[in-house]
């Protein structure tokens, strides 16, 4: 088996796999490749594949602040390979990823849902690989509608019910009208949180470049947004991500109906599975803590979001790399909020998070 470099004649072989492999996920369409490639002139793609057997998707992506890394995948918890592979196919797309200069890393991001999972963490822990497992996901196994409302808590249906009777209203995100009320709210929230936030191209790429894997909803009170979430989707596998609100309106519940909006619509799609995306492990932040009562009401599986590292020196890397962003994101939290929105989708592309 040959892993050949991703070009026009093989995209055929990529789609056709992803298509019908089922486990695939958004991140390994192409339509992914595009959304990235269009946005941010740092991040090249590396996407190597083996005709009717594997795929193998990767991101050069430049930074000045963290160094250059190849990730698969940036942006999103997880990427990771598709299909059937061993060591030997693994050692020789290490020797083509190495071939670019000033890689401080090559970087896997993966998940313990994954179905491969023991097999691909064998392969990598052996070929020198370091693995780190810090952050774990919430994952929901949907059945119907009646059976997820009757298994909730009593308190997860009653903040359900709140939302409904504040007459909060949901606009779904397809036009740049609201996608530009959602950027604006999330933009002021990424602010918060001392994360820069993605450029608006990224997200119009994402409602048109894979609008048939994409959609997005706003939750309005007497006309004003207070929050808005989009979800991702390939096959049966969606991803709750960029859930935001207007912290000043929380106790109307608007997550509470953005996310059960969001999970009757994937069951309508026939989706089976729901990433609701990564929490601390063992935190005792307070926000940290909040955000993981609020996903453990969901009914979800708790899985561990576990990345693989290949490099020299990862140990000493890992604590410079927390304790730069760690910074980075104490003066981000600062900066005015024009400033930001100059600066956020640059630092956004380098940090890759």
């Amino acid at each position: 088996m040959k892993i050949e470099k991703l070009n026009s004649e093989s995209e055929f072989f990529w789609r056709k796999f992803v298509k019908n492999n089922s486990n695939s996920r958004f991140q390994h369409l192409l339509e992914f490749k595009k959304i990235v490639e269009s946005a941010y002139q740092n991040c090249e793609s590396r996407y190597y594949i083996i005709k009717n057997k594997a795929i193998f998707p990767f991101f050069m992506v430049k930074s000045k602040l963290l160094g250059n890394r190849l990730i698969s995948l940036p942006f999103l918890d997880n990427g990771g390979f598709l299909g059937s592979y061993n060591k030997e196919n693994i050692k020789e797309l290490i020797k083509k990823l190495k071939k670019d200069e000033k890689i401080k890393h090559i970087e896997v991001r993966m998940n313990s849902s994954f179905e491969n999972f023991k097999k691909d963490e064998k392969i990598l822990k052996e070929i020198g690989f370091e693995k780190e497992a810090s952050r774990q996901q919430f994952i929901i196994k949907l059945t119907s509608e009646k059976d997820l409302w009757e298994r909730f808590h009593k308190h997860a249906r009653n903040d359900i019910r709140k939302a409904e009777k504040s007459n909060l209203k949901i606009k779904e995100i397809k036009d740049d009208s609201e996608l530009k009320k959602f950027y604006e709210l999330y933009t002021k929230n990424m602010k918060f949180f001392g994360t820069p936030q993605h450029s608006y191209k990224f997200f119009k790429n994402l409602l048109e470049i894979a609008k048939k894997n994409t959609i997005g909803f706003n939750c309005y009170f007497k006309n004003k947004l207070i929050g808005s979430i989009i979800l991702f989707y390939q096959g049966k596998h969606g991803y709750i991500s960029y859930n935001v609100s207007d912290i000043n309106y929380r106790e109307y519940r608007p997550n509470d109906l953005l996310y059960w909006t969001a999970i009757k619509w994937a069951m309508k799609k026939n989706i089976k599975y729901i990433d609701l995306g990564q929490i601390d492990k063992d935190s005792e932040d307070e926000r940290a803590i909040g955000l993981y009562k609020f996903k453990r009401k969901w009914l979800g599986k708790i899985y561990d979001r576990t990345y693989f590292y290949y490099g020299f020196g990862r140990r000493k890397e890992n604590i410079e790399k927390k304790d730069k962003l760690k910074k980075f994101r104490t003066i981000w939290k600062k900066l005015p909020l024009p400033i930001i929105k100059i600066l956020g989708p640059k630092a956004a592309s380098e940090v890759a998070l």
